[in-house]
């Protein structure tokens, strides 16, 4: 005998379209969205130290060319950051 609770229709995790499958008791609508999830747990992300900056980049750890990526736009960033100082610092 199920639980009224085990076929009520949830959220998925990944897309939030309400489904009764579950993967290991969470609701997944599909193998496509569970692999997504899963991707998207693995990944890390970079965020701009500065508070008033929204910036942030993801990558994957064990992808060296995800990795070179992330790390080229964290530079460019960083680059885009000192130039406005400098811009807005006054001349002396």
């Amino acid at each position: 005998m199920t639980s009224d609770r085990e076929i009520d229709p949830e959220p998925c995790l990944h897309c939030g379209t309400k489904t009764i499958q579950r993967v290991s008791g969470h609701p997944y609508c599909s193998m496509d969205c569970l692999n997504s999830r899963r991707r998207e747990q693995s990944q890390r992300t970079y965020r701009c130290p500065y508070p008033e900056c929204g910036w942030s980049t993801s990558y994957y750890p064990e992808s060296a060319l995800s990795k070179k990526e992330a790390y080229d736009a964290i530079d460019t960033h960083r680059n885009d950051h000192a130039e406005s100082r400098a811009s807005t610092r006054p001349v002396e």
